[in-house]
């Protein structure tokens, strides 16, 4: 016997509506496949989950004379001259690694940056800006004017950082942290 189009279509269809119909551990076949799609969709669209926790410590000298680091009391006026070092933990709190991870931080307004000072638990690229954030390269560079009117490029200092960033070499797996560190001292 052979089925023409139209009643190849209407069997494909009863098929359909069938399947849809049937149950499947006590569900219909449909809903246990939209359950299915739902599913397999959440975890395509899961992003992970980083919190980034700040923290800031203030280096004092003990009894002995030796420098150690101390909680900064927000009710107590860091002086000029002191030096903080901020630290990060970003904490991978989610199912998913979090790839090409980039943590930024500024050099807060008052407050100059400590060459060779910034650190990290985690394989990284420490990058640095002197443009608020618009670029970041290794070595920061300025132009500096000669007495003979040429001008070369030269390490730009300690004042002119803006901002440090960690580029992960490896992705943040989940439920797993890493720490960063960097030092300022109060202008």
């Amino acid at each position: 016997m052979k089925l023409s189009k139209t009643q190849l279509a209407f069997v494909g269809v009863g098929a359909a509506l069938t399947l849809s119909i049937l149950p499947i551990d006590g569900a219909p076949a449909a809903t246990k496949l939209m359950d299915a799609g739902r599913q397999m969709a959440s975890k395509l669209l899961q992003k992970p989950q980083v919190n980034l926790e700040l923290s800031a410590q203030q280096a004092v000298k003990t009894p002995k004379g030796e420098m150690a680091w101390q909680a900064i009391d927000s009710k107590i006026p860091v002086q000029p001259g002191t030096t903080i070092r901020f630290n990060v933990k970003a904490a991978n709190v989610g199912d998913k690694a979090a790839k090409s991870l980039a943590v930024t931080q500024p050099v807060p307004a008052g407050m100059e940056f400590k060459l060779n000072s910034a650190t990290s638990t985690a394989k990284a690229q420490t990058v640095f800006s002197i443009d608020n954030g618009k670029t970041f390269v290794a070595n920061p560079q300025i132009p500096v004017k000669q007495a003979n009117g040429e001008t070369v490029m030269q390490p730009a200092p300690a004042a002119n950082y803006t901002h440090v960033r960690w580029q992960l070499d490896q992705a943040l797996n989940a439920k797993s942290q890493q720490q960063m560190a960097y030092e300022v001292r109060v202008k």
